[in-house]
């Protein structure tokens, strides 16, 4: 056999091992568009509290979109413990599986390992703009390369500078809110290895509200948390696996 037919059927053999794996990327609903005269936001309600945040939609469309439908269970993912690929509101009971005082709570991760993930990732949209100059800021996880978030983020409880231009910023703590509050409480838990919780803590669920453009941010804050009390606590899911060293985090390329 010469080595240019050699060649060519190697080329098909590999071209045959790489197309499952590519169908299977492109076969997740991303679910719905945003609503282009909304402007979005979401409300955390965890076992310690309550913390609500505005979304850039408009600066992170593509980041906005993904953790909106995740959150509604409008898009399909991979169940990391099941290998299924499914959909349903993807982050209720999930645990924040790495916290750090003075830096950031992390969560987003259905396995509370900090490996787990949605079975596919969304590309980075860093804007000059954004910047982690302010406590508060939402942005994703990664695992320090390009484009590699999925579905873990994390919120920050100081300004972290060293992050700009490393994760996608796509939004940040509603101002008059007690948000930043709860994520300092939930820095401050005891903590065990890998900065994980002794104690679990969880988000309940993630609710997100449509809201008309251009509402103060006291009126937008009254009415999230005034919408949470009407929706019914969801019922907890099984225990997850022990935590072990996170390779999808928040601080992966740079120190605390």
């Amino acid at each position: 056999m010469s080595s240019k037919i050699f060649t060519r059927i190697a080329t098909f053999l590999l071209a045959l091992a790489i197309l499952p794996a590519t169908l299977s990327a492109q076969a997740f609903d991303k679910g719905p568009e945003l609503d282009k005269s909304k402007e979005y936001y979401a409300l955390i309600v965890t076992s310690m509290g309550n913390v609500a945040l505005k979304l850039y939609a408009e600066e992170a469309p593509i980041t906005v979109r993904n953790f909106v439908n995740l959150a509604e269970g409008t898009a399909s993912f991979k169940d990391p413990k099941t290998s299924e690929t499914t959909k349903r509101p993807y982050f209720n009971g999930v645990l924040f599986h790495r916290v750090i005082g003075g830096f950031m709570v992390q969560t987003g991760d259905p396995m509370g390992t900090g490996q787990g993930g949605p079975g596919f990732t969304i590309q980075d949209e860093f804007r000059p703009a954004l910047t982690f100059a302010e406590p508060g800021v939402l942005a994703m996880a990664n695992t320090g390369r390009p484009s590699s978030g999925g579905s873990q983020f994390f919120i920050t409880d100081v300004p972290t500078p060293h992050l700009n231009q490393k994760h996608t910023i796509f939004g940040k703590i509603v101002d008059g809110t007690d948000g930043l509050a709860i994520v300092k409480k939930i820095t401050a838990a005891p903590q065990g290895a890998n900065n994980r919780p002794l104690k679990d803590i969880r988000m309940e669920r993630v609710q997100i509200f449509r809201l008309e453009k251009g509402l103060p941010a006291s009126d937008a804050a009254a009415r999230i948390l005034g919408g949470a009390a009407a929706t019914p606590e969801p019922t907890k899911p099984a225990e997850p696996e022990a935590a072990a060293e996170p390779t999808t985090a928040a601080p992966t390329t740079a120190a605390p």
